[in-house]
């Protein structure tokens, strides 16, 4: 299993604010965005990590990019795009038998060069991509905080389209449809702005080889650190694959809580456009939904079972000879 942190950092030409960033992100692959670096600072960093570093820089102090990948974690890598202008930089890799793309992005602040960037984004919404990084630009109204004003954008249109062409998602939105999580938090004339922009966009057919995605607070940046993993993991209990006990299908609750999920996960778009796929992926949440079903069950016959000894102790007696009189 390879990790992947994504990070917008506000700059990152300062040594220690480097290696605070490098411990916040602690993971095989790292994708920064708004480094600032020139070409010192790249020879700098190179010094400072183990193993092979990818940039498209921009200016000293705006854009940049990166991806940052540790020694001996993957095979063949190589850069395969660079826009030179601090936007995108692209790497591939081989891992479980296929060469898997990863690009880190940076999209303009403004709408109208965000609408041209994404425009450009031909080439990287392919088969085995997965593009992580600053989308600056909210994809739902689930991406901001209640109260925020929606509005229309250009380069939203852009890129749907270009997902779409691609059979490209939003992992973390096609696992959370109803949810909501924010990546970016700002004060703006004393009033905390908050929305999802950080994203990672993956091709549908390697969907199911993507594992948590979680977004982590730091004190680095305002945005917030993005974390994934790439590959598949089985997870062993007490030296032994976990098996399902035959007696949860007598338990009507955890039956009901099973077709509750199944019939959510029906309403998302890969159960139409890939339903190989979207059953693929339901077998492994309906395991860990089962495990923690089970855990809770076990929990709380526990508790049950540690008060009727305690009744039981009382109805003894001190003498524990028989019932008080």
């Amino acid at each position: 299993m390879v990790k992947v942190t994504s990070l917008n950092a506000n700059g990152l030409r300062d040594y220690w604010r480097r290696q605070q960033a490098l411990c916040v992100c602690e993971t095989d692959i790292i994708c920064l965005q708004e480094t600032h670096w020139d070409d010192r600072v790249v020879e700098d960093v190179r010094r400072e990590w183990l193993g092979d570093v990818f940039v498209s820089q921009g200016e000293a102090k705006a854009r940049g990019v990166a991806i940052l990948v540790k020694q001996g974690v993957v095979e063949g890598v190589k850069m395969v795009v660079n826009d030179e202008r601090g936007r995108l930089v692209g790497v591939s890799f081989g891992y479980l038998g296929r060469i898997v793309k990863v690009y880190c992005v940076y999209a303009p602040n403004e709408e109208r060069e965000r609408r041209v960037f994404f425009s450009e984004l031909g080439e990287v919404w392919g088969e085995d991509s997965i593009v992580v990084g600053d989308f600056n630009v909210w994809r739902g109204r689930l991406d901001i905080a209640v109260g925020m004003v929606w509005r229309s954008d250009a380069s939203r249109r852009e890129l749907e389209g270009g997902m779409r062409v691609g059979g490209m998602i939003d992992v973390w939105r096609e696992r959370n449809p109803q949810g909501r999580v924010f990546s970016r938090r700002q004060a703006v004339g004393g009033v905390l702005k908050q929305s999802r922009i950080d994203l990672v966009v993956v091709d549908k057919g390697i969907d199911c080889r993507i594992g948590r995605i979680e977004y982590r607070d730091t004190a680095l940046s305002d945005h917030r650190v993005l974390e994934f993993s790439i590959g598949t993991q089985v997870e062993r209990r007490k030296g032994g694959v976990w098996c399902m006990n035959a007696v949860l299908l007598k338990d009507e609750k955890y039956k009901v809580k099973i077709r509750e999920w199944i019939e959510m996960r029906k309403r998302e778009r890969l159960y139409v456009d890939d339903i190989g796929m979207w059953w693929e992926r339901l077998k492994g949440e309906v395991r860990e939904l089962s495990i923690e079903y089970c855990r809770a069950r076990n929990r709380l016959e526990r508790e049950r079972e540690g008060i009727r000894a305690g009744l039981a102790r009382r109805q003894r007696g001190p003498g524990g000879g028989g019932l008080v009189r």
